[in-house]
């Protein structure tokens, strides 16, 4: 009796110690359970928020591309618009330039030609003052020659009347009025040749006076002529300089602008 008590207490011992075990494992189960959930959830939870993460870094590296491809477009299209304005004021300055050097070279030209018509009056003038002193000097001679043959075929009428008076009857008259005749013009002759040649000289001088004063002119023209060529070299020379100055102030300030446009755009790039 006892021995069957016994076992009866030792199984029921035995289910007790079975259910406390299950309710030990049941819960241990629980826990388990519960560990593993609130590590699931915390794993959620950094998966998530790593997920969050990388698209806001996504998103910011897409805005980011966006605002430097937008930079880009937008300084390309600067640059564009410097590069065609640059062009134009050059352009715009090369024709300026080249309507300054047409304009002084026009400017020498008509220059020259005034001088040229000018020189080509006082010229005329001259010779027709030269051709004037000459044909009245001539005229002068032809009236002196005149008027001295006039008097010297009074003089000779004169005097051969007076010698007729004196040899006439007297032996040898003719010969002797000839001869004294011819004496009076061989004397009158050699007087002549005296006043031709002192004439021939005097109009010798004239026309070399006159000649001198063109030679004086002609040198006064090429004078003139030459100090416009000089003057237009050297108006040529200070243009040059003056047009090299700009396109030297032009290249500096597009070099500046330049400068300007890529510092702005480092720093529209460094923006975060």
């Amino acid at each position: 009796m006892a021995a069957a008590e016994a076992r009866l207490l030792n199984q029921a011992n035995a289910r007790e110690v079975a259910r406390l075990a299950a309710i030990e494992e049941e819960e241990r189960q629980i826990l388990l359970e519960v560990e593993n959930y609130i590590r699931a959830e915390a794993e959620r939870e950094i998966r998530e928020a790593e997920e969050a993460r990388l698209a806001m870094e996504a998103e910011r590296q897409r805005r980011e591309e966006e605002r430097l491809a937008a930079i880009h477009v937008l300084f390309q299209r600067l640059h564009e618009e410097f590069d065609r304005l640059g062009w134009m004021q050059l352009n715009s300055l090369n024709e300026r330039h080249e309507h300054e050097s047409e304009a002084l070279q026009e400017d020498h030209r008509r220059t020259l030609d005034t001088i040229a018509i000018s020189h080509e009056a006082e010229i005329e003038a001259q010779i027709k003052e030269t051709e004037q002193k000459v044909t009245d000097f001539q005229f002068k001679l032809i009236k002196e020659y005149e008027t001295r043959r006039a008097e010297e075929r009074r003089v000779e009428n004169k005097y051969v009347d007076e010698l007729r008076a004196f040899w006439t009857g007297k032996q040898d008259a003719e010969y002797k009025i000839r001869a004294a005749r011819d004496e009076l013009r061989s004397e009158r002759a050699q007087d002549y040749r005296y006043w031709k040649s002192y004439r021939r000289a005097q109009l010798n001088a004239l026309e070399d006076g006159e000649g001198k004063k063109m030679a004086l002119l002609m040198e006064r023209h090429e004078t003139e002529a030459r100090a416009v060529g000089e003057k237009s070299k050297a108006d040529a020379l200070e243009l040059k300089k003056k047009n090299w100055s700009e396109k030297q102030w032009f290249v500096e300030v597009s070099m500046e602008r330049r400068a300007m446009l890529e510092e702005l755009q480092v720093q529209e790039y460094a923006k975060a």
